[in-house]
């Protein structure tokens, strides 16, 4: 079964749906999606390019050389999925992190409890 958790990232969804009108520079991504960190968006350009969501084309026209990014055939594919994904995250982001906050804190009572429970004489 292949790993698709780099498909799942809200970061990987943006991205794909950032590239939907063609080929982007990086600066252009980066302040598309709304990246925090490049170096967190950088790794996953690659893991797109690497699963073949994206290409990674790199244009010499002088120094500097020019890097864009362009979806695959298979990245075409995504951009109506992605979209709608980011959308659901958008729409159940407060809620979701409300769930998993009560359940870690449920489950951090639940090991405090079986220490006590184990500490007792």
């Amino acid at each position: 079964m292949a790993n698709t958790s780099a498909l799942t990232r809200e970061l990987s969804l943006k991205i794909v749906a950032s590239l939907r009108h063609g080929a982007r520079r990086f600066s252009q991504i980066e302040t598309t999606v709304g990246a925090r960190n490049p170096v967190d968006l950088s790794r996953v350009l690659k893991k797109l390019c690497r699963d073949g969501l994206i290409i990674r084309r790199v244009i010499y026209l002088g120094p500097p050389a020019r890097v864009e990014y362009e979806l695959t055939d298979i990245g075409t594919g995504l951009v109506d999925p992605a979209i709608a994904m980011v959308d659901w995250i958008g729409k159940y982001r407060d809620k979701i992190a409300t769930t998993r906050r009560e359940s870690n804190a449920a489950k951090a009572a639940k090991r405090a409890q079986a220490l006590a429970d184990n500490a007792a004489p």
